[in-house]
């Protein structure tokens, strides 16, 4: 039987002669080749090597020592080495027919070839050191032999698996040479690659033991998104070839994870963006994600964004699309009635027919309009229009003819409509679009005339009567008298308006000047209330008086606002628009004005004006000179260039989602944004951020980055652990409470939502450090609160009295609520057939007031009975009495209430000429009892009246009557009878008692009792 080191040099030797069998795969680096086999159940511990020091000792296979028997197999088979080897030995046939299973361990096999080129001139006793070493270090068994034919040497590892890997990577970097490998990464990845600080770089030196240079030659800038490989860095990396291979790998992955997607932006023409926009969708691939520019906002790049090799393919289609449209899309004039504009309604043929149509302005005398398309598509766009104008009905207003055709008060009403949104209110009432002239034609002291415009469906030429009806009823009511026109106010001053005064005297203030853009004119007009008299023409001028004098502080303010005029040719101007203008404006906040294309005294097509206070002036127009030379030589200018420090830390907010909030900075100071990347970009914890453009925009720029910079650092994000159960308590109703918190500190808090799988109980504050110390700590103090007032405890009411504990409207639990500060809901979805849960929430004194209370009306409830008698209708007077007055008694006596729901149902009558003869009595039972009971003592008594005459001296009756016959009337309560004595001029002595025979007796003794007295 061979031992296993002839095994193995067997193996290796049929490796080697065998050409179809490759020592290293070619799709894998040059590293020795190694196989690694499953845990196995024998130890091994054999070194063959000419090398051995125990060269000289002979070692039989069949010695314990060296070779332990670990378990018996069935039958026999060919001994085999490495991963194959069968875990067992071959024992002769008188061996049992069963076996013990062998004993599965963690431990492991793995063989590799090192080829004669990378292997190192190391002697035999120095090779054995280095295996002895390797050894006792990872408790590994380690196994070598050289093959004379092919000068390769093959090694064989065994022992733990988490320990074999180490072994092997520290064994072949002892036998081999170093070796150098050369591979390229984008220049631009460089800083990624390293991180900062070398913490990415750091973990790949240290997990391989190689050395890595990276060379830094080339340029950050030149190279564009899209051909980031273009422009190549050199890697190096020296060491063992297995290290080196794995730190290229480890490399090339954190390349690929940054290259692996990509954002693209392609430029789109102003005029061609709808049709773009509208092309683009159905043309790109779905997987690549298109951020098209809004319709009606300046920008007009599309940006891409996926996987690389997709999006570049799209960045192809969408060039191609573009470069198709801007040859097929024309722009052809038409002459179209001024009447006809307003039915041109643009989003509806543009989405008809794919044509842009532009209208001029309503108070442009123009009659040109512009349609934008595909030539062919553009007739149908012209025939469109006019099927549209056929479906509406027009009709004109000028309220210049009203008041004796005073066009001036006119065009302040109209003013005055449009800026309370008057006309906005009629057009959604009626469905009629309204439109009136623009508020610079209203301060245009030409136009003499104030037109409105009304359009409808041909179907609502009613409605169109009824909005033309009303606009002429509210121009009547505002007399020339209730309105001031004022201009010594200038328009700067405005933004420290107090309007206290003018909203206690029903005086609006309409800052027509501010509104326009032209001039200083402000309307003050006084709003007749319609529950009220005119005033007279003085008491409407002191109104208006007291309002103007109001404004004496602007007064004072405006004497210190200077104007400066300056020649600019007119398209000179059109370039200072937009971005210049804006950032200008910026730096100076709203103490500035620069108003193009005007002089002081209004419009002037070469000239501008600047408006501000006399201190700030000056300033803006060096400001504005220097801008105007950057606008001259914008080329020169616009390559100015800053560079600053950000915080490292921020960047990633400062880039924003693909990009975003760069691109969005970028567009609001037209500059270029660059943050720098390599060795040299960063200083200390910040990274270095180039702009460029033109000077002013470029330091407004890096204002509100580096405000941006601070406010981000200064942000803190807590984590509150608050149980669910409180969340809405503290959310509040439709947010109230949370969004209070929000604005009082400039925070956001935001809670789970109620489905959340994990961190339910997390409830997360971020903002200004200050700000979320505060709103922490309100929201501690709230949820205290809570847990105080947050008591629960649930009651049952049957069901069947439930809506009568809730009240109309819930209005008997809003009571409840109120009186005990305890909430009560309803459970439904734990009510039953028979009873319904109330949950009541608050403190523990409340929720005992609370349930008391409730109690109380369910037992009241549940005492409540309804019962009823027949009485004949000719008494039904008598159960009522003068004003109810009997009624009242009778339930007073009855201890029920004294108003409300519950006295009207304690005592039912039929009306006056009814002919049921039905009392009802609903309530409390002892009351209901109580009344039934009197009811029918009384009807007895009227069913058994008796009528007796008692002859009593004409002189006697007086003593009967009393003062304001307040003796009669205590007789006739006392003994409930009715005594009718006979007036003065009646000479007789008969006096009638009527009543029940027992009262009448008793009323009779009384009254003789009284006139023996």
């Amino acid at each position: 039987m061979p031992s296993p080191a002839e095994l193995l040099a067997q193996k290796h030797r049929s490796v080697s002669e065998d050409p179809e069998t490759p020592l290293i795969s070619a799709t894998e680096s040059s590293a020795p080749s190694s196989t690694a086999s499953e845990p196995t159940t024998y130890e091994l511990d054999v070194e063959v090597d000419s090398v051995a020091s125990s060269q000289d000792k002979k070692v039989s296979i069949d010695d314990e020592t060296y070779f332990p028997a670990l378990g018996v197999s069935i039958g026999s088979a060919p001994a085999q080495w490495g991963p194959s080897m069968s875990n067992g030995r071959t024992f002769s046939s008188n061996t049992p027919s069963t076996f013990k299973p062998a004993v599965r361990s963690s431990n492991t096999q793995l063989t590799f070839i090192v080829d004669a080129a990378e292997q190192l001139p190391v002697s035999k006793n120095d090779l054995f050191r280095i295996i002895s070493k390797i050894k006792a270090a990872y408790d590994v068994k380690v196994e070598s032999t050289f093959s004379a034919t092919t000068n390769k040497r093959t090694f064989l590892l065994s022992g733990p698996a988490s320990k074999i890997q180490s072994a092997k990577k520290d064994l072949i970097k002892q036998v081999t040479k170093p070796v150098k490998i050369e591979f390229g990464i984008p220049f631009k990845l460089i800083s990624t690659v390293i991180g900062s600080q070398g913490r990415t770089l750091k973990p790949i030196l240290e997990s391989t033991g190689v050395k890595i240079d990276i060379a830094r030659t080339g340029s950050n800038e030149a190279a564009d998104d899209a051909d980031i490989f273009s422009n190549l860095a050199k890697v190096v990396v020296e060491g063992d070839v297995e290290s080196c291979e794995e730190a290229r790998q480890k490399i090339m992955s954190i390349v690929d994870q940054h290259t692996q997607n990509l954002t693209v932006k392609v430029d789109v023409d102003e005029k061609l963006k709808r049709f773009v926009n509208l092309e683009l969708k159905n043309q790109l691939p779905p997987d690549v994600e298109v951020d098209l520019p809004l319709e009606n906002s300046r920008a007009s790049s599309i940006y891409l964004s996926g996987a690389r090799e997709t999006v570049l393919a799209a960045r192809e289609t969408a060039k191609t699309v573009i470069d198709y449209l801007a040859k097929r899309i024309v722009v052809e004039e038409r002459t179209v009635p001024k009447i006809v504009h307003q039915f041109l309604d643009a989003e509806k043929i543009f989405s008809t027919v794919g044509v842009l149509v532009e209208v001029p302005e309503f108070d442009s005398p123009s009659t040109t309009v512009k349609f934008i398309g595909i030539k062919e598509n553009i007739p149908k766009a012209v025939a469109f229009g006019k099927e549209l104008s056929q479906e509406y009905a027009t009709d004109f207003l000028d309220l210049a003819r009203s008041h004796g055709g005073n066009y001036m008060h006119a065009k302040v009403l109209t003013a005055f409509f449009v800026y309370t949104g008057m006309f906005d209110a009629l057009s959604a009432k009626y469905n009629v679009k309204i439109t009136a002239p623009s508020y610079k034609s209203l301060v245009d002291e030409q136009t003499k005339t104030v037109i409105l415009e009304f359009v409808c469906s041909k179907s609502d030429k009613e409605a169109l009567k009824s909005t033309r009806r009303e606009i002429v009823d509210a121009v009547n009511k505002i007399t020339p008298s209730f309105v001031r026109l004022i201009d010594d106010i200038d328009t700067l001053a405005l933004d420290k308006l107090d309007e206290t005064v003018a909203n206690e005297k029903s005086v609006k203030i309409v800052p027509l000047g501010k509104l326009s853009g032209v001039g200083n004119k402000i309307v003050l007009l006084y709003q007749a209330s319609d529950d009220e008299f005119l005033p007279s023409l003085k008491e409407t001028n002191e109104i208006l008086d007291a309002v103007d004098q109001s404004l004496d502080e602007l007064r004072i303010i405006s004497r210190d606002i200077t104007y400066e005029v300056l020649d600019m040719p007119s398209a000179d101007q059109e370039k200072l628009q937009g971005h210049i203008l804006k950032v200008l404006l910026s730096k100076f906040g709203s103490d500035i004005q620069i108003r193009l294309h005007q002089n002081k005294d209004g419009v002037s097509v070469d000239q501008l004006v600047v408006v501000g206070f006399k201190k700030d002036v000056p300033k803006v127009i060096g400001e504005l000179k220097q801008a105007i030379e950057d606008v001259k030589n914008y080329e020169t200018a616009s390559k100015y260039n800053q560079t600053f420090a950000f915080p490292t830390s921020q960047l990633s907010r400062l880039i924003g989602h693909k990009g975003g909030n760069l691109q969005s900075l970028q567009e609001q100071y037209n500059v270029q944004i660059d943050v720098q990347k390599g060795e040299d970009a960063t200083v200390g914890d910040k990274t270095l951020v180039k702009l460029t453009g033109l000077k002013v925009n470029v330091e407004e720029c890096e204002k509100k980055l580096i405000q941006l910079g601070k406010k981000w650092a200064d942000e803190r994000t807590v984590v509150m652990k608050i149980e669910q159960k409180y969340h809405r308590k503290l959310i509040g109703p439709s947010g109230v409470y949370v969004h209070r918190l929000n604005e009082k500190y400039n925070v956001v808090i935001k809670f789970p939502f109620e489905d959340a799988t994990g961190h339910q109980d997390e409830v997360v504050i971020k903002g200004p450090s200050k700000g979320v110390a505060k709103a922490e700590e309100e929201l501690r103090e709230l949820l205290q609160y809570e847990k105080d007032n947050g008591y629960k405890e649930t009651i049952k009411v049957p069901i069947a009295i439930l809506p009568r504990v809730i009240g109309k409207s819930g209005e008997q639990v809003k009571d409840i609520s109120a009186d005990t500060g305890v909430e009560i809901k309803h459970l439904r979805e734990k009510s039953d057939g028979e009873s319904a849960q109330l949950e009541l929430t608050g403190t523990r004194e409340g929720i005992r007031a609370a349930t008391k209370k409730v109690n109380a009306i369910v037992d009241r409830i549940q005492n409540n009975v309804t019962e009823s008698i027949d009485v004949d209708s000719k008494w039904h007077k008598y159960l009522v009495g003068p004003s109810a007055s009997k009624k009242r008694e009778i339930i007073l006596n009855a201890c029920g209430p004294n108003d409300g729901a519950d006295f009207r149902r304690l005592l039912q009558v039929p009306p006056a000429g009814s002919n049921s003869t039905k009392i009802v009595s609903q309530g409390n039972r002892e009351v209901v009892e109580k009344i039934i009971e009197q009811v029918k003592q009384i009807v007895y008594d009227l069913e058994n009246v008796v009528d007796e005459t008692v002859l009593i001296p004409k002189k006697k009756h007086a003593l009967l009557i009393g003062s304001a016959g307040m003796v009669r009337r205590g007789l006739e309560a006392e003994y409930h009878v009715r005594i009718d004595i006979p007036k003065i001029k009646h000479e007789s002595d008969e006096v009638h008692v009527r009543g029940s025979p027992e009262n009448v007796e008793k009323a009779k003794a009384a009254m003789q009792k009284l006139i023996e007295n």
